[in-house]
């Protein structure tokens, strides 16, 4: 809690001077988990959505998972069926066949339902012939308040790309800070932001002040409103790419957080700490206004 979620798919269809696709580039906000449980390696309902858009658009088809912090899932999911040659299903009834659980069948069915999603708005898109580029970065410090990352960062676990920032102690604490990457790429009417790891979606979109009930034993809790960035940008069409770099665990917004015997603590244990969300979200707001530090 709060649950919120960014239910838009974006995209960008990239044409030749004759018109054919080189790529398209999708943009979704979940978990790619349907098969959760399996023990086989997959791009589970991503590739479905590829396959489908190759074959119908040509070129090459780019997936690129969202803001999928807050637990974004298609777990629970209802999905309705679609067949191994694309087409809708029905059941004995005459009524729309409903996968649930965890099925490659569902995964292929979600797949290809967003891949309808992306034909369809492709479809009623304008044709942009001057598409200007721009291309800012800045490095994120974030601090490690988390031990348990600490210890696997120190103990050599897990090997970071950039080390760690010792010389901040009155910023990053006594475990230093993480320095990441964000990102900012403008193609004419595209924009698309970066993230170190799982963004919430009030990260980019913003939320009002709400408040959450938990009972007689946790009281109610008060939710901050957050000015998301996307809040101040002037984009046609956005997108946010998660999980760059080192994929550094939950962004978790500081008045979110919860203690560790809550029943709303998850996130919290996969965090670098109760900073990280503040510190990328600013640094997110100097990027979109072309204030950032370049890196």
């Amino acid at each position: 809690d709060p649950r919120m979620s960014l239910p838009t798919v974006s995209a960008a269809q990239f044409v030749d001077d004759n018109g054919a696709t080189v790529a398209t580039l999708v943009n979704w906000h979940t978990h790619p988990e349907v098969m959760i449980s399996t023990d086989e390696v997959s791009a589970d309902f991503p590739q479905y959505l590829r396959h489908r858009l190759d074959d119908l658009l040509g070129g090459v088809t780019v997936y690129i998972s969202g803001a999928v912090g807050g637990l974004a899932t298609p777990l629970g999911v209802r999905v309705p069926g679609r067949d191994g040659n694309s087409q809708p299903m029905v059941d004995g009834n005459g009524q729309a066949f409903l996968y649930d659980g965890q099925s490659w069948e569902k995964a292929r069915s979600l797949g290809i339902i967003v891949a309808e999603y992306v034909t369809d708005a492709l479809d009623d898109a304008p044709l942009v012939m001057d598409a200007p580029l721009t291309v800012r970065a800045s490095i994120v410090p974030l601090p490690i308040r988390n031990p348990v990352h600490a210890f696997a960062f120190y103990s050599g676990l897990v090997e970071r790309t950039e080390g760690i920032i010792r010389d901040l102690p009155w910023f990053c604490g006594i475990f230093g800070c993480a320095p990441e990457r964000a990102g900012y790429v403008e193609v004419g009417p595209l924009t698309l932001v970066t993230s170190p790891g799982e963004t919430f979606a009030e990260t980019v979109v913003g939320r009002d002040e709400m408040s959450i009930d938990y009972g007689p034993d946790w009281g109610v809790h008060t939710y901050p409103a957050i000015t998301g960035y996307e809040e101040l940008m002037d984009a046609e069409v956005t997108m946010h790419m998660g999980l760059c770099g080192d994929e550094i665990g939950y962004l978790v917004p500081q008045g979110d957080r919860h203690p560790s015997d809550h029943p709303e603590n998850y996130e919290e244990f996969y965090s670098l700490g109760r900073d990280v969300e503040t510190v990328y979200r600013w640094t997110a707001y100097l990027l979109v206004m072309g204030l950032a530090d370049q890196s």
